[in-house]
């Protein structure tokens, strides 16, 4: 009965980690700088990918595009130094500082 239990634990841990990416949000793009900021290295590598998903585009066609939307994030969200957003863009959605035209035909 106790192993039960564990699973149920787990299975409710694992359903749970994935809430945070698309909580609250209509897109990945409208999460803002300061909850992109509070996810680990990994969760925001997965809010870029869907948020270039959104855009109707492939990230497993194009790595480098995942790579750059994500530093021109964290450069918009003031975190290219730090894991803390910019206390003037903290609120803003990190959507603003992708500059899409750089990926798009």
């Amino acid at each position: 009965m106790a192993s039960r239990h564990v699973w149920r634990v787990i299975g409710a841990a694992v359903a749970g980690a994935s809430v945070p990416l698309s909580a609250g949000c209509a897109s990945a793009g409208m999460t803002t700088c300061a909850e992109y900021a509070s996810h680990d290295r990994s969760d925001r590598r997965n809010i870029v990918i869907e948020m270039i998903r959104d855009r109707g585009l492939d990230p497993g066609a194009d790595t480098f595009a995942v790579v750059e939307v994500g530093r021109e994030i964290n450069l918009y969200c003031g975190m290219a130094d730090s894991c803390r957003p910019a206390p003037a863009r903290r609120d803003a959605p990190i959507v603003g500082g992708v500059h899409w035209s750089t990926f798009e035909e």
